[in-house]
């Protein structure tokens, strides 16, 4: 769910498995009542709502909670978990996003309007060499508008467990890259470096298995909790409870 305060819309993008099942957009002052009535039929079968935090997202979550949604604050302009490559975990998520579409994993986007913001987005590396998205005051200035439907589509896709995939992804193109440097008698890539490591990989095992042991239940990192409806996604991409993030 994305929508920002200069925006135009407010929009909320329903994924299941990489097919985009349904985008609904409102330009009103408070579209609570019209999100609930969209998301009402999907309902049973949502596990999490991400929510961008940054816009008028932060009201919504609240009000979510209330009506049995289990919501996910999103801040796009947080850290990243890979500070070595991008410059905000918004460039992450979009660039993930991007991924995502190049391996002709995400189906069911006929959305005119969505592909053509998402086509207008524009990324560069700053002077650290990070990827950075291109901000909303600066597409401002080349006459684009808010791109709402794109972020709200980026957020469908947030789902920050796949970052182990992307882990795995990236360990296997390197073990690739140095089986042909071998191949065609060239140093082969510097060693792995990048992602979690043996000790981290092990701990996630544990926790994960515990939540299972709980019955499926996720849990605080900080306080040890199960977490409850609301989560905060934190710069280390785990979830939290609202409060023990910002207790920090």
């Amino acid at each position: 769910m994305a929508g920002s305060d200069g925006g135009d819309e407010t929009v909320v993008a329903v994924q299941a498995a990489g097919n985009i099942l349904a985008l609904g957009t409102w330009s009103l002052k408070d579209p609570l009542t019209k999100v609930n009535e969209f998301l009402l039929p999907y309902k049973p079968r949502i596990e999490e709502v991400n929510v961008d935090v940054i816009g008028v997202g932060h009201n919504f979550v609240p009000r979510l909670e209330a009506l049995g949604y289990p919501c996910n604050e999103v801040n796009v302009g947080k850290a990243t978990q890979f500070p070595d490559q991008f410059a905000n975990l918004k460039a992450q998520l979009y660039w993930k996003l991007r991924e995502l579409f190049q391996d002709g994993a995400i189906h069911g986007l006929n959305d005119e309007l969505a592909i053509s913001q998402l086509a207008s987005i524009k990324w560069k590396a700053n002077l650290r060499g990070l990827t950075q998205i291109e901000s909303k005051d600066d597409m401002a200035k080349r006459g684009i508008g808010s791109p709402d439907r794109a972020e709200a589509i980026m957020l469908a896709f947030a789902d920050r467990t796949p970052n182990f995939l992307q882990y795995v992804r990236q360990r296997v193109k390197h073990e690739q890259a140095v089986e042909k440097a071998q191949a065609e008698g060239k140093p082969a890539p510097q060693g792995w470096d990048q992602g979690w490591d043996p000790d981290e990989l092990s701990n996630a095992y544990d926790q994960i298995t515990l939540e299972v042991e709980l019955g499926s239940q996720r849990l605080c990192p900080k306080c040890g909790q199960p977490l409850g409806a609301t989560k905060t996604m934190d710069s280390d991409g785990k979830y939290y409870h609202p409060e023990c993030v910002r207790g920090w």
